[in-house]
């Protein structure tokens, strides 16, 4: 009997400890571009989850109550930074969240506004060179989170590194076969300052880096006047903003 008993008590504790370890972080990340670099570099070890859900607009976001109960079970956030998310410091604060929580823009070298001191464009994940920095602030994060995990986090960091290597080149490759009369990006959001800096491209829109502004008559017709200066074959829109005036000027303008 001694023997069996002993044999039970083993059981149990290798099925608690198995359970223990089979148990994974969770990472919280505030924007689904972001939760997608880091599920590259987490693998299967980490649980990630996104805030903003995909087609959705951070700059506008409304949180609901299971955002904060995800930061509040949550063991790592991960934040874009540079005023992107300006309601998270609230809702962490109402979550009662105890996770750490990391900028991935951190050593990024930000664009700063013209207009207004201490306010960046955060849209930096847009440079294939930058998103590279996102990549290794995110593997530092998620090293410090679960170091047993280490060597594999870096491997997979270095390897998302070069794929945006390829990228970088294969972007640099492709837009040589643009007109330069037609290197200019003309879209309803200045959200794409980084990538036409690293690509030589002209940004015309008719929003600032937040789509919380007003369109002004002066942007548009501003707008309106680099379409037909360069006779641009095509315009841009994203998927989170109303498409309406956008369209108007694209059917105006053939």
């Amino acid at each position: 009997m001694n023997h069996l008993l002993r044999y039970i008590i083993f059981v149990l504790l290798a099925l608690q400890s198995t359970v223990f370890f089979a148990q994974k972080k969770t990472l919280v990340a505030t924007t689904s571009m972001i939760a997608d670099m880091a599920r590259v570099v987490a693998g299967e070890e980490i649980e990630v989850l996104s805030l903003v859900p995909i087609g959705s607009d951070p700059h506008l976001f409304e949180a609901v109550p299971s955002d904060a109960e995800k930061l509040a079970n949550a063991d790592l956030i991960l934040r874009n930074g540079l005023t992107l998310e300006g309601w998270l410091d609230e809702l962490i604060n109402n979550s009662g969240s105890s996770a750490i929580v990391h900028t991935v823009t951190t050593g990024v070298d930000a664009i700063q506004s013209a207009d207004y001191a201490n306010a960046y464009d955060p849209h930096a994940w847009m440079s294939c060179r930058l998103a590279k920095k996102y990549v290794e602030n995110i593997s530092w994060a998620l090293m410090d989170l679960v170091p047993e995990s280490k060597e594999n986090i870096r491997q997979r960091a270095n390897a998302y590194i070069n794929e945006l290597d390829a990228l970088d080149t294969w972007i640099k490759a492709e837009l040589q076969s643009i007109p330069v009369k037609h290197r200019i990006l003309v879209t309803s959001h200045d959200a794409f300052r980084y990538y036409a800096n690293d690509y030589g491209l002209k940004v015309v829109s008719v929003l600032g880096t937040s789509t919380e502004a007003d369109v002004s008559i002066d942007d548009l017709n501003s707008m309106i006047r680099a379409i037909e200066k360069a006779d641009l074959p095509a315009i841009f829109v994203e998927s989170t903003i109303n498409p309406k005036l956008m369209q108007q000027v694209a059917n105006d303008k053939g």
